[in-house]
């Protein structure tokens, strides 16, 4: 969680910048673009934890297979 967690606050703001900048440089920030923003963050963070989540338990599945043969 505290990968994905920085992650998603690395992403989320350069993706924020891109997809709101000129209205954060222009002080003009409603709370409909402070929702667009978290809700923008959420992506990375769900896309970091749900990739490190199938590639656990994918190295599992893995191990059970060698243990399995062996």
């Amino acid at each position: 969680m505290k990968r994905s967690a920085i992650v998603a606050f690395i992403v989320g703001t350069i993706l924020a910048f891109i997809n709101h900048g000129d209205v954060i440089f222009s002080g003009q920030l409603t709370p409909v673009c402070w929702v667009k923003m978290i809700v923008t963050c959420l992506v990375p963070y769900t896309v970091s934890s749900v990739t490190a989540v199938l590639t656990a338990f994918e190295q599992r599945r893995e191990t059970a297979d060698t243990l399995a043969a062996a």
